[in-house]
């Protein structure tokens, strides 16, 4: 077996952070969400943390009564703003951290999709006038960091509805077995 090197580090907390506290209260087994859109593609970018706040922002969106559904905001925009709101110097390095993410979205919000779509390979994003304006109109409302406890993840995805998470991953994901992941031999 090859030796691999996983340069993840998990987030480290922040005193400035909100921790979640679970209600008691009996949680649904299962949870069906309506989505009204498919899961955007970040290609061969190292945009995904982008892309996943993106997806969370539509869904929590959605799911709001309101007399039309919302556009789709933009991953594009999220991911910039998480690059310059990450948590290491520099710039010499693709990719992002959750925390850049969030800081990024609280401290600008995210204008639509349509306003700076995502192309594969995009070098040039420059934050306009346009976009700028336009996301202060979807802007972040409170967040609370997850103890790394799967019940508090039932629960807030109960409660919520859909959560902002990182994990490591092996090439097995790529290719799910009828629904199912296979790791070592085994399916989970």
């Amino acid at each position: 077996s090859k030796s691999r090197k996983l340069p993840v580090l998990p987030d480290m907390p922040d005193i400035r952070d909100r921790v979640y506290r679970p209600h008691m209260r009996a949680l649904h087994p299962a949870i069906y969400p309506r989505i009204a859109f498919p899961v955007q593609n970040q290609e061969d970018d190292s945009s995904c943390t982008g892309f996943a706040l993106a997806h969370v922002i539509d869904f929590l969106r959605f799911r709001e009564i309101g007399p039309d559904n919302p556009p789709q905001v933009s991953a594009r925009m999220l991911y910039e703003m998480a690059k310059r709101n990450d948590e290491w110097s520099g710039s010499a390095y693709e990719g992002s951290s959750l925390r850049g993410a969030i800081k990024g979205f609280f401290r600008n919000g995210v204008c639509q999709e349509k306003t700076s779509p995502d192309k594969p390979g995009m070098t040039d994003w420059a934050l306009t006038y346009e976009m700028a304006k336009e996301a202060r109109e979807t802007r972040l409302g409170a967040y609370y960091r997850l103890e790394p406890d799967i019940s508090d993840y039932h629960a807030a995805i109960n409660e919520v509805g859909a959560i902002y998470v990182s994990a490591q991953i092996h090439a097995h994901w790529d290719n799910p077995k009828d629904g199912r992941i296979e790791s070592g031999g085994k399916t989970s």
